[in-house]
């Protein structure tokens, strides 16, 4: 993964100095990345939307700890 933006290595400094902020560059629109940028995240890797939880997926955890089948 390449470092080759700005904006990206102005983000990874985000994460050793929190204080110093470095706004994105004036592009004309504000995408996702600028946005996680200005929230001191890195903004290289965009982040997803959120996931639906599956019940499936703990009933082996419920088995484990003897709480029996869902």
């Amino acid at each position: 993964m390449a470092i080759d933006t700005r904006n990206e290595r102005a983000s990874t400094l985000l994460f050793s100095f929190p204080a110093s902020r470095v706004l994105p560059d004036p592009n004309g629109g504000i995408d996702q990345a600028d946005r996680q940028q200005v929230a001191l995240s890195y903004c290289g890797i965009l982040a997803s939307g959120g996931v639906t939880f599956q019940p499936c997926w703990a009933m082996r955890a419920n088995i484990l700890l003897g709480g029996g089948d869902v």
